[in-house]
């Protein structure tokens, strides 16, 4: 497994070949050669936080994506202590984490 920090991803995929790779897993999906796996989002018990995980499979393109996430509490961005706030989404509604 390979992670790549978002700061790096500019550097090693272009927008064209993400949008391409996207259209090739929708076409994958409308064939039926692609599907995604049941949703899990859970409560973790602290202040209405949760955690989900998606997945999928592309039998076609033999390629399984996975995503983790976690979601705060609806907060403003202002109230939150600036060493939180995700700089690239200064939006009020912003609340997941990957």
């Amino acid at each position: 497994m390979l992670i790549v920090p978002e700061r790096e991803i500019a550097d090693l995929l272009t927008r064209d070949a993400s949008f391409d790779a996207v259209e090739k897993v929708f076409a994958a999906m409308a064939a039926g050669d692609a599907y995604n796996f049941p949703v899990i989002r859970e409560a973790i018990g602290h202040e209405d936080a949760l955690y989900g995980f998606k997945g999928g499979f592309d039998g076609k393109g033999l390629t399984l994506g996975l995503k983790a996430m976690s979601a705060e509490p609806k907060r403003s961005y202002r109230q939150r202590k600036p060493e939180s706030r995700c700089p690239l989404h200064q939006l009020q509604d912003h609340q997941a984490r990957l």
